[in-house]
């Protein structure tokens, strides 16, 4: 381990009531197999402390890794408790959470965020660095983000607003709304749900949006501009923006152009409807 960061960290584990440690610029704060809810938020301090809310959270420790500080539920797997925490981590620290079955909020980190979830709702708030969030089972919301952004949800809905980043989200069976979008590309996809999106479609952006069973609505401004590919099977098409269909086959695909044609914009719904609304204002 690098001595700086030796000497920063405390060498054995200790209680998590009210803990605070030192980490050394660079370092990652891992959090790892817990259950029951975590709030991670970020301060302007080069330390991590955690305070456990209910006073109640037996077998909590922060201990020392290599590369940071790791924060986990120790001891057999049916003596683990619910935890119910409130870490602070240096704003350009990277965050790593694992969960069982666990709620997660996170706000005002400007490093790299990861975690992965069984079951459980995922909130992040006013984050820079690369997300990528995923539960199995649980909803997950992301307001105010620059960056990379990678979100699967297997059974519940994501929430996007504010974003200002490439973005990925997978859904199996929810609603996907991304809302005030300004991204370069943006691939969404669901089985069985609808999508919503409101944002630019700026200068060779790529966008797509896939659905099998469901709808999906695009709010776009007047000035849009894009070469659209959409892919059918049983659809309804309604539109704000004047079309001229280019090509046509049998209404299983089409395609036309909005303004100029500047971004890709696709299009692929098995069973629902497409809608092109103006945005509000506009």
């Amino acid at each position: 381990m690098n001595l700086l960061l030796a000497a920063a960290l405390v060498l054995s584990p200790l209680p998590a009531q009210d803990t605070v440690v030192s980490l050394a610029r660079g370092g990652e704060v891992r959090l790892e197999n817990l259950s029951g809810e975590v709030v991670v938020r970020a301060w302007d301090r080069d330390e991590v402390q955690v305070t456990d809310r209910d006073r109640g959270s037996s077998g909590l420790r922060v201990r020392p890794s290599d590369g940071g500080v790791r924060i986990e539920t120790e001891g057999r797997r049916k003596d683990r408790h619910n935890v119910d925490i409130e870490v602070r981590v240096p704003s350009w620290a990277n965050v790593h959470i694992s969960g069982r079955t666990l709620d997660v909020g996170i706000a005002g980190i400007r490093g790299d965020v990861v975690v992965t979830n069984v079951r459980g709702d995922i909130r992040t708030q006013d984050t820079e660095g690369e997300l990528r969030l995923r539960s199995q089972q649980g909803e997950i919301e992301v307001s105010d983000a620059s960056g990379e952004i990678v979100v699967s949800a297997q059974s519940d809905d994501v929430w996007l607003s504010g974003i200002r980043g490439e973005v990925e989200v997978r859904s199996t069976s929810g609603d996907i709304t991304l809302l005030d979008v300004s991204a370069r590309v943006v691939r969404a996809e669901t089985q069985d749900g609808d999508i919503e999106f409101s944002g630019e479609l700026l200068e060779r952006g790529r966008y797509a949006f896939f659905v099998h069973d469901g709808d999906v609505e695009l709010a776009l401004p007047e000035s849009a501009s894009a070469v659209v590919s959409a892919s059918t099977f049983d659809v309804e098409f309604e539109s704000d923006f004047p079309v001229r269909l280019q090509r046509y086959r049998g209404g299983q695909k089409f395609d036309f152009t909005l303004g100029e044609g500047s971004a890709q914009l696709e299009l692929h719904v098995f069973d629902g409807e497409i809608r092109l609304v103006r945005q509000a204002g506009d």
